[in-house]
């Protein structure tokens, strides 16, 4: 009995077995980042590759490492534009300012509008107006009342056409998703924490400010990223709405669509993952933070 006991003691605590649908899933998952890092970590070193190396070895490592694609593309590489002046060359760092610009600003302004309309929503929904409010977003969202086409010639017939600062101003639309998500969060929120804040003499902006904003702040974080890789890697937005700004989603495009760069694969992968490094760095700088849990007695403090 006592050898039995001993042996049974010596079994580590806590560990599970996995059963065989855990088996398929750890497979599944396995795979999942197989097919998304394999890719990337092949265009990363083939961007490292002179043309003869690439064509010689796809597959393998540099034999030579360089970094000539990268000065090409940061150095060299332009897209045409077609303005009232004439032909001009938008080279890398304009086409990055019109990126940061337009990512950054529109996807600021959504959320803005988004979380400030969630808010008032929130606040007064017992109210009759909020529920025919909320009828008529559902509404707006199901029905198709524009396209492209009609957006383009709205734009030029008020004259904002080929303007970031327009398409960020028109970004500002809560009438989205996300403003549902939104108030799905602020109802989430203890109403007796907002009941002592309010006994606290706590104003509804303060209260906006202090507790129910910081209460989605992962939400807003995921939102934001979300939001800035989309509008990071749109190349559609400056193909339609910005024909003399382009961005850097839209080099890429061009690069893509080149003649003179056709068989460049290097150049095309070094470009590609300078469009995608300051995401990389953003998520990795802030990721965790802006997408960590955040303690609702935070909204409190101060």
């Amino acid at each position: 009995m006592e050898s039995v006991i001993k042996i049974k003691s010596k079994r580590p605590r806590g560990r599970r077995r996995l059963t065989l649908f855990g088996w398929i899933v750890l497979a599944w998952l396995i795979i999942q980042v197989l097919i998304l890092y394999v890719p990337l970590l092949w265009g990363s070193l083939a961007s490292f590759k002179d043309l003869a190396d690439y064509y010689g070895n796809k597959l393998g490592f540099p034999g030579t490492w360089t970094l000539s694609n990268y000065a090409y593309i940061l150095n060299n590489f332009s897209v045409q534009v077609f303005t009232a002046d004439g032909v001009r060359s938008v080279y890398f760092e304009g086409m990055l300012a019109n990126t940061i610009l337009l990512g950054v600003g529109c996807t600021v302004a959504n959320l803005f509008c988004s979380v400030l309309f969630a808010y008032i929503m929130f606040r007064y929904k017992h109210f009759r107006a909020t529920k025919i409010i909320k009828t008529i977003i559902i509404v707006t969202m199901a029905i198709p009342l524009g396209t492209m086409a009609s957006e383009i010639a709205f734009f030029k017939r008020i004259g904002l056409y080929d303007n970031i600062f327009a398409l960020i101003f028109f970004a500002g639309n809560p009438v989205n998703l996300s403003m549902f998500i939104f108030i799905s969060c602020l109802n989430a929120v203890p109403r007796d924490l907002i009941d002592a804040a309010e006994i606290d003499g706590i104003s509804r902006i303060g209260l906006m400010f202090k507790i129910m904003i910081p209460s989605a702040k992962a939400l807003i974080g995921l939102f934001f990223l979300t939001s800035l890789i989309s509008y990071w890697n749109d190349y559609l937005i400056a193909l339609f709405y910005l024909p003399t700004k382009p961005t850097m989603g839209y080099g890429l495009f061009y690069l893509n669509l080149s003649s003179n760069l056709a068989d460049y694969v290097p150049y095309k992968l070094a470009a590609a993952l300078l469009l995608s490094a300051p995401l990389i760095v953003v998520f990795a700088a802030l990721g965790e933070r802006m997408m960590g849990s955040m303690s609702l007695a935070e909204g409190l403090k101060g």
